[in-house]
Parts: structure tokens; C-alpha cells; sequence
């Protein structure tokens, strides 16, 4: 599941504490640290931010959501009731 992207003057990105469970702990094995950015939104100083092209890059590419795992499973009972 994608993280909904936030903008701030121009620039699309994500915040990593946005991120689902699974996703981010699988993101801070499997990410480019070098490529987290820190934005300065207002007077707050947001550090855990990441351009969303490359969250989408990561998601496509890394982490695999457990999707089919359960079609994997069903096709395991249906073999065993068979």
C-alpha cells in the first residue's frame, strides 16, 4: 500500500514515520539512507522525509507486500482438501 504524498513548495515526497509497519522496517534495511531529505516546513524541521519517485522506486522494486501469500495459501488447502 502507498503512503499518500504530501507537497511542500514544489516538492513531493513522503515522510518515513507515514509509512506502514511492515514497510518501514523493511525501509530502513533496504533504503539509500543518502537519499532521505530534510525539509523545513514552516518553522519545523521535518527529517525524515524521502522524494516520492524514489519511495515508488523502493516500493516497486524492494518491498513486496504479502499480496500473494495468501493466494499461495489458498492454493496450498485447496491441493490438501482435494
Amino acid at each position: 500500500m502507498k503512503v499518500a504524498c504530501e507537497q511542500y513548495k514544489g516538492i513531493t515526497y513522503i515522510r518515513i514515520a507515514a509509512l506502514p509497519k511492515k514497510q518501514k522496517q523493511q525501509f530502513w534495511v533496504s533504503f539509500d539512507q543518502e537519499k532521505i531529505i530534510k525539509i523545513l516546513k514552516d518553522d519545523t524541521l521535518l527529517n525524515d522525509c524521502v522524494l516520492y519517485n524514489d519511495y515508488s522506486e523502493w516500493l516497486n522494486s524492494v518491498f513486496k507486500e504479502e499480496v500473494s501469500m495468501p493466494l499461495t495459501e489458498s492454493i496450498n488447502v485447496v491441493r490438501q482438501v482435494a
